[in-house]
């Protein structure tokens, strides 16, 4: 099995994704759409002391017809299936910040891709944009590229805050980096076993990878800092 295969497989292993899910059965999208929903959302609901737990489905259905029609016709244009899902996710609980828009259209599209007979309809999914949070955003920046760096440096929560301008800029530098064969190191608890693979030229297949990876990293560090704290203060580890 190749990298992007088992991260698709761990993924819906972790999100407990049923293998029965089809993309010609529109019902079928809730799932995934309702998970997308939470990762974008979930936040802003409680910082606004907001509740929508009884009224997802009809939040959520707009976007899930524009999504199921562009995913089951001849249409190619993802682009415009994008702008039309974002602009209706925008008006999601009367809310108007383009990253948490962006997050849940871009994450639908991600548990889209795990739908058993999604490689039917691979091609629809080549176009998909590079889902922005935290650790996405972090692979970007390790391209030390000063121009966005520097507008990331100025918000707070950055995924969630940022706007369609940065998010255009980011989206087109992750496609320019992709499209040259970059190179990723996966890494294991053994450094003696890290792999190197070539990350899909495609922004939402790489993010499978991407994502998984950066977290993984960020853990890591967690756990060598404690290691580190443990042996400053003479504290041994069991």
């Amino acid at each position: 099995m190749d990298f992007l295969s088992n991260e698709i497989a761990v993924f819906k292993t972790d999100m407990r994704f049923p293998d029965t899910l089809s993309y010609k059965r529109s019902e079928d999208y809730y799932y995934g759409m309702r998970k997308a929903f939470d990762d974008a959302f979930n936040q802003y609901a409680r910082r606004s002391k907001l509740s929508y737990a009884s009224d997802k489905d009809e939040l959520i259905k707009p976007i899930l017809e524009c999504i199921f029609n562009y995913l089951n016709s001849n249409d190619k244009c993802f682009n415009q299936c994008f702008s039309d899902c974002i602009q209706k996710s925008m008006q999601i609980m009367n809310n108007q910040r383009f990253g948490l828009a962006q997050k849940f259209v871009n994450m639908s599209f991600k548990y889209m891709m795990c739908f058993s007979d999604s490689k039917e309809i691979s091609n629809k999914f080549k176009d998909c944009h590079l889902p922005l949070d935290k650790y996405t955003i972090k692979w970007v920046r390790s391209f030390r590229n000063k121009e966005i760096n520097k507008k990331l440096d100025t918000l707070k929560n950055a995924w969630a805050n940022i706007d369609e301008d940065l998010y255009n800029t980011i989206q087109n530098f992750a496609k320019e980096q992709l499209s040259n064969n970059i190179q990723y190191t996966i890494s294991f608890s053994n450094s003696a076993q890290n792999k190197t693979c070539t990350l899909p030229a495609e922004r939402l297949s790489a993010e499978f990878i991407i994502w998984h990876q950066e977290k993984i990293n960020e853990l890591h560090n967690i756990l060598e800092k404690s290691k580190s704290d443990f042996e400053r203060l003479g504290i041994k580890q069991i």
